[in-house]
């Protein structure tokens, strides 16, 4: 959570008056974007280091795309939300980031962690950018929906397994 929003108790304190009156809690959580400051698109626009290597693919970076979704960043350009330079899109097409992010749990944590607090829904802005075709230009629905389905298939499980979640319907 960012704190200029202040800290988790704050979420926590929202969640429970939420329910007070009888309402759900959907959060907004980004997941096909980060900032052009992230640490992993610094790591991956210096993807030639060594260290760096299991970032390399962690965003879209080409000679050239569609004008609207690059922007060129060093010698290379990358992707990004159309009208949004600083916000990369991630190439979650990428085995290296599905790793990071399914297999070492990082996004399940999240999911789980919100889960836990209270929250009903979650609300993935952006799905649009989770695959696109080579260019840029266009989103693969086909690809968005494998992705959205990892997802789904973890709240299912998470939901069904959890003592704190148990059975709850989201």
């Amino acid at each position: 959570m960012d704190p200029a929003l202040g800290a988790n108790q704050v979420a926590d304190k929202a969640i429970d008056e939420i329910h007070d009156k009888g309402m759900k809690f959907v959060m907004n959580l980004p997941i096909s974007t980060t900032s052009t400051e992230h640490d992993w698109f610094l790591k991956s626009a210096k993807r030639s280091l060594p260290e760096n290597k299991n970032y390399s693919g962690f965003y879209h970076w080409g000679a050239k795309g569609a004008a609207d979704y690059f922007t060129k960043h060093e010698k290379e350009y990358y992707m990004h939300e159309k009208g949004n330079k600083k916000a990369a899109v991630l190439n979650w097409q990428n085995s290296d980031l599905r790793s990071h992010m399914f297999t070492r749990n990082m996004l399940q944590e999240v999911l789980s962690s919100w889960i836990d607090r209270g929250v009903d829904g979650f609300h993935l802005t952006g799905i649009e950018y989770l695959a696109r075709t080579v260019d840029g230009s266009e989103p693969d629905w086909s690809a968005i929906s494998d992705v959205i389905g990892d997802i789904r298939n973890h709240v299912d499980s998470y939901t069904n397994e959890s003592t704190k979640a148990a059975g709850k319907k989201m």
